[in-house]
């Protein structure tokens, strides 16, 4: 996982806050937020990834601004809880014309907001 601190923060927002970067290699794993802070999703480009429903309360998407190059979401710790972050990934063969019988990944991670 790669933390960047305010100072990579383009708005400038917290100085206190971070942006947390998770990848696949963080799937079945806990992140530990603080409110305020940032996470990046990145998982593998070529996928399909499609977001499961967020607990708001803990964890809300931010919508302003392109996200970076082959990240699926940004999210901001909106309050203090434990909540799961998960994404369904399909291959990029599930699109061809017949599709694929390759299975969807799944990606997991707990977060919890301090």
């Amino acid at each position: 996982m790669h933390t960047e601190g305010a100072a990579d923060d383009p708005e400038g927002s917290d100085a206190k806050s971070t942006t947390r970067t998770v990848s696949e290699d963080d799937n079945g794993g806990k992140i530990t937020l603080q409110t305020g802070d940032r996470l990046l999703v990145k998982l593998a480009a070529d996928w399909d990834w499609s977001l499961d429903p967020l607990d708001t309360a803990i964890l809300k998407q931010v919508t302003e601004g392109a996200l970076p190059s082959g990240a699926q979401a940004l999210l901001e710790a909106s309050g203090a809880g434990t909540t799961s972050l998960s994404l369904t990934g399909d291959p990029p063969c599930a699109k061809s014309r017949p599709p694929c019988n390759a299975p969807s990944r799944r990606f997991h991670v707990t977060v919890v907001v301090r």
